[in-house]
C-alpha cells in the first residue's frame, strides 16, 4: 500500500504484475512528486526516515510507504524575525553613524 501526505503523490514503477501485488524478491522504484509549492522531506513507514528520492526498494512482504511534504512556503515566524533582524541593523548602524559623527565633531 502507498500513501502520499497532502503536498504530492509516489509513484511506483514498475507496476505490479499481478493482483495481489508484487512477487517477492522485485526491485521497486518510488519517486516522491511533490505539488507545485511543496518539496519532498522524507519516506515515511516502512522508509522511515529515508530522504532518497527517488528510492529503491526490494518487496519481500506486504508494506505500507508514506511520503512527507511541506510547504516552500516560508513560515510567519521567519518573517518576524527578519524583520526583527533588519529594525536591529539599522539601528546598530544608526548608532555608529551618530557615534562617528559626535567623535569627528
Amino acid at each position: 500500500m502507498v500513501i502520499a501526505t497532502t503536498g504530492g503523490k509516489i509513484t511506483v514503477t514498475p507496476l505490479p504484475t499481478c493482483t495481489d501485488g508484487y512477487f517477492s524478491g522485485i526491485e521497486v522504484t518510488l519517486t516522491a512528486a511533490p505539488d507545485q509549492g511543496y518539496r519532498f522531506v522524507q519516506w515515511g513507514d516502512y522508509l522511515e526516515g529515508t530522504t532518497d528520492n527517488p528510492t529503491k526498494l526490494v518487496m519481500t512482504e506486504d508494506v505500507s510507504i508514506a511520503a512527507t511534504f511541506e510547504s516552500e512556503e516560508s513560515p510567519l515566524w521567519y518573517w518576524v524575525i527578519i524583520g526583527i533582524a533588519a529594525a536591529l541593523g539599522v539601528a546598530v548602524l544608526a548608532y555608529f553613524v551618530r557615534r562617528r559623527l559626535v567623535l569627528s565633531s
